[in-house]
Order: structure tokens, then sequence, then C-alpha cells
């Protein structure tokens, strides 16, 4: 079973929609290669996006706190990668 993290969440909820990963992209003013970063856990959708990208998906951050638990974790491990050294 594939864990639940950011990404997996971003590419269920887009697919519930029946988005493509472009037209998400251009919902949200960004690259769809992005997107496709986001959905393979390779980074994090800048945390001011994150309203703009809850409505698009149609989940409430309000209701649904595991999008900013899953973001916070997100940016968390990214964050102590780059301190490390690995850029």
């Amino acid at each position: 079973m594939k864990e639940n993290t950011m990404g997996t969440m971003i590419a269920a909820l887009r697919k519930e929609k029946g988005m493509t990963q472009l037209e998400l992209a251009k919902e949200l003013g960004v690259t769809d290669k992005a997107v496709s970063k986001w959905e393979r856990d390779l980074s994090c959708p800048d945390i001011s996006s994150i309203p703009k990208l809850a409505q698009v998906l149609g989940v409430s951050v309000e209701y649904h706190p595991d999008l900013l638990c899953k973001l916070g974790l997100c940016l968390q491990l990214h964050a102590a990668f780059f301190d490390l050294g690995h850029r």
C-alpha cells in the first residue's frame, strides 16, 4: 500500500476532479512540472498557495487538516534535506 503523502493526496484529489496536471497548474498559476514534482513528493506547494489549491481541489483546509499536516511534514523533510547540504 502506498503511503498517503502530500503528493499522493494532491494526485488523488486532482484525479477525483477529473483534472490533468496541466489543468490544475493553470488554475494555480504554476507549471505542470511543478504539479508533477508535488505529486512525486520532490517538492511542496508554496504555503501561500494552499487555500487556492484546496479550493480548486474541492476541499476545505479547515475541514481537511490532513492537507496542512502533510504540507508541514513535506516542508520539514525538504528543509532538513537542504540543511544537511544536499543542494
